[in-house]
Order: structure tokens, then sequence, then C-alpha cells
């Protein structure tokens, strides 16, 4: 590669007029947009950016155009070779709609462009790379993505070709050339970045983002939310306080925010974001979720009406009965609890939930036995159920089950030293 840059600044030297060339670019930036698309650039095209970051080498034929024209008027006319930025956003781009395969792919989309050549084809290479490098294929549009012809060898191939053409060498491959199906990745080949479970690689991925592109919305969202997740929640809010500045009428957002003030105690604050988000959509969700930040405030009637609100607008769904159960038990109105709480569990038989709000309903009514059950119920579900263990044991205790309370109270204190470690 070494050689080929060195012909490539001899012609740039000979041949000015030819040859539109863009400033280096740095590798901390080429491996910025590695991560960002999940991607790997061949070595050779590595090396090349970061002495030219892209560019054209005008064909003899047009040199008389770009020069009275620029070399933009030329678009359809010249290969020209991508900078960083221009792969990134061509990449996204086609990766976006699954340019020329399926388009609901769950893995990193593995055609590259790095090239625009005459009559708007793409020169494209594959993933994964073999030895660092790989071979150019000439994307048809009018082709089958695993039909396409390989142009060159490697990138380095490619440019050398560029170079002794004068900018007018032919893309176009061979009949017999070998085809992009041949380099062609399993659907599973490597997880889409962005798709992580890891708050740790979340933070990196969407801080690298901002870096590149600051102006990427969805990177505020996705690192505040990614804080909450780690329960940094003044940092969530840095973000999605910014966020909110810019200008936004997501419900979503608002409901992020009011989260982050909740863990932190600003009850006012919170409940003015939970407002913002009700006003923007309203779902029952969103309704349950301001019920539970009045009723942590104290105001008891207007926590339950923003639930009963929400059970009336969307009687379908479980939440609402759930927390409004919780709530009249909280407030000795048992015999409401126990109506809302037995409808909620109709409504979703499985929900730990609302099983252990259930049981501990049934066991302030003193209905012991029928408690346990329940309780059995929400630990088969989740052995994990620290309320539902809670319940069990003080209900066995009541009953005179000393040693099934016993049990339960080991299991108890397992739960809350592997909570506080």
């Amino acid at each position: 590669m070494e050689t080929v840059l060195k012909n490539l600044e001899q012609l740039i030297l000979q041949h000015p007029e030819k040859c539109y060339f863009n400033e280096p670019v740095s590798l901390a930036t080429i491996q910025r947009v590695e991560l960002l698309l999940g991607i790997d650039l061949p070595a050779s095209y590595k090396v090349f950016l970061q002495a030219h970051n892209g560019g054209v080498i005008c064909p003899d034929a047009l040199v008389a155009v770009a020069r009275r024209s620029g070399i933009e008027a030329l678009e359809q006319e010249v290969i020209r070779i991508f900078s960083i930025d221009e792969l990134y956003d061509q990449y996204r781009y086609r990766a976006e709609d699954g340019w020329k395969m399926d388009a609901f792919r769950m893995s990193v989309y593995p055609v590259v462009p790095v090239c625009s050549a005459p009559n708007g084809e793409i020169l494209v290479f594959p993933q994964p790379l073999i030895d660092g490098e790989a071979p150019l294929f000439d994307a048809f549009h009018e082709e089958p993505c695993k039909e396409w012809g390989m142009s060159a060898k490697s990138f380095g191939a490619f440019l050398q070709a560029y170079i002794t053409s004068g900018g007018a060498m032919k893309t176009i491959p061979e009949d017999n050339a070998p085809l992009f199906g041949d380099f062609f990745p399993d659907d599973d080949w490597r997880e889409l970045p962005a798709d992580t479970d890891d708050p740790d690689k979340k933070i990196l991925y969407w801080s690298e983002m901002l870096k590149f592109r600051p102006r990427e919305e969805r990177a505020y969202i996705e690192l505040g939310n990614a804080y909450r997740e780690k329960g940094d929640f003044h940092s969530a809010l840095f973000y999605l306080n910014r966020m909110e500045k810019r200008g936004t009428d997501d419900p979503f957002l608002y409901y992020s925010i009011s989260q982050c003030y909740a863990e932190l105690g600003q009850l006012d604050a919170a409940i003015e974001a939970i407002d913002t988000a009700v006003e923007n959509y309203i779902g029952g969700a969103l309704l349950v979720e301001r019920g539970e930040l009045l009723f942590m405030q104290g105001k008891v009637d207007e926590a339950i009406n923003s639930c009963l609100a929400a059970i009336q607008e969307f009687p379908e769904e479980s939440y609402g009965y759930i927390i409004i159960s919780k709530m009249y038990g909280k407030v000795g109105q048992l015999n409401t609890a126990l109506l809302y709480s037995q409808k909620a569990v109709q409504m979703e038989p499985k929900s730990v939930l609302a099983l252990s709000i259930y049981a501990d309903i049934l066991y302030k009514k003193e209905l012991l036995e029928e408690a346990v059950e329940i309780c059995n119920r929400a630990i088969a579900l989740d052995p994990a159920s620290l309320s539902s263990f809670i319940t069990r044991e003080m209900a066995h205790r009541k009953l005179g089950h000393l040693a099934a309370a016993e049990r339960d109270m080991e299991r108890i204190n397992e739960l809350l030293d592997r909570e506080n470690s």
C-alpha cells in the first residue's frame, strides 16, 4: 500500500488539475465509525483515509468540465472514493432499509459502500474481512446482492488501477469473476452494536456517537436511559434534559425524566415531567405512573383518581388494576382493594406483581390459607419474589406453621443479602 500511495502522490503533483482529494482523517475517527456501525474497514482503505479522506481522479475527457463547473457536477460521470463521513452516511442509508437483502435482518449489515461509480453504481466490500482485507464488488442495482461480481481483489489493487487509468478504470466485473455471495456471512455473524443489553457498552457506543454526530438526538435518550439503568440518575438527567431543551414532545422522554427525579426524591419535578408526558400521550401506564407519584406525595385521592382514569380509558390494561389495588390496600380499604386485585389476577394470572399484591391483601383480611396459596403461585413463577416470601412467612407464623415460617425467613435473609451485595 505504501507504493500505491506514493504513486498517488506523484499523480497529484504531476496533474493537480485531475486530482480532487480531501485532507486526511485521524485513525481515532476511523475507529469510531467502525465501532458505531459494527463493521471492520480494510487495512488498505484505512491507510488511504489517513492520507486522503476520500477523493476523485478526474478522467482527461472531463477535466475541462470539472474546471468550469466543479467536480460535483460530474457526480454521475466519475468514480469517487468515499470519505469516512460519506461512508458512514451511505452505509446507514442502506443498512436501515436492508438494501438488497432482508430489511429485518438482526445482525450487522454486511455490505459496506466505499465508492460511487458512473450511472449510479456503487462499489462495496463485504463483511467480515479476510486477514484484514476485502475485495471490491460492483453493486449492480438490477442484480441480487449475491450475484454481484468482483471488481478488484482489494482496495489497494483498486486504487492502483484507478491511478494507472487516470480515473477512467473499468469497474464492470469479468464474466467469470468471483461473486459477492461467495463472501456472504451467516445471518447472525455479528450483533448490532446499538442492540447490546449491557449499559456500559451502551454508554460507550452512544458517547462515541455524540463525538461523531453531535446532533444525533437518539444518543441523548439512549445515554440517559443507560445511566438510569445503572442507577446514576444525575448523569441520566444531564442527557435527558439536554434532549428536552432541543424541543420535543416525546412522552417517553418525559417519562424517563420523571423516573429519574422520583429516584432522587424530587417528587414535584417528577410529577411535572409525568404531567407533560400525559399531555402529549394519554396512555394507561403513564396515568398509573402519575398516580403512583401522587400517592408517594400523600395525595391519595388524586392518585386513585389518576389510576381510575387509566382503568376507564384503557380497561383492557391490567396495570391500573394492579396498582390501584395496592393503593386501596395501603389506605385500609381492603374490600375495594380485594375486588381490584382479583380482577388484576384474573387478567394476568402469571403476573408475580399482581399475585404478590393479592396475597398481601388476603393476609390483611386474615384470609391466611388463601394468602399462602397465592404466595405459592407467585414463588413458583419467581423464586426470588421477596414480597411473596415476606407475606407467606407472616401468614405461616400466624397459622402456627413455625417450621415453614423459619424456612421462609431464611430465604428472606438470603434474598436481602443478595440485594444488598
